[in-house]
């Protein structure tokens, strides 16, 4: 069972990469691949029930420095990020977090949220691949 993280672009390109199947998440390298920089974690409006496992919440990490760069507005980002965050810019990865550690989602978890948060249909969500990751 591979984990899956959900990667939102601005302009609501929404997909889903899989992670290391040894480490069940991304590198650092990864990451900051995926943003476009240096990365910084951000909560979410989701409860922790979302992640579908015990001990683990919904995390969104995003480029560090997205405002100074003047990356793109990204609204769907924006409206899932927790009360008092403001706009979230650039592109946004979610994952979960279980204590320090940052991990991919079950594929259960990240489908269901690809399907609540884009079409309301659990059944309309295709599962994602590696597409996108630096080789």
């Amino acid at each position: 069972m591979n984990r899956r993280v959900i990667v939102i672009q601005p302009g609501g390109d929404w997909r889903m990469v899989e992670c290391g199947a040894e480490t069940g998440s991304l590198t650092l390298a990864e990451l900051q691949d995926l943003v476009g920089g240096p990365i910084e974690a951000v909560p979410t409006m989701l409860s922790d029930g979302w992640a579908r496992e015990d001990g683990a919440r919904i995390v969104m990490i995003v480029n560090e420095e997205g405002r100074l760069l003047g990356l793109p507005h990204n609204e769907d980002a924006s409206l899932m990020a927790a009360f008092g965050i403001g706009a979230i810019v650039g592109a946004a990865v979610i994952m979960a977090g279980r204590g320090d550690e940052l991990v991919g989602l079950l594929p259960d978890a990240a489908t269901r949220i690809m399907a609540e948060w884009l079409t309301g249909d659990v059944d309309d969500v295709e599962q994602g691949d590696k597409n996108g990751l630096p080789a």
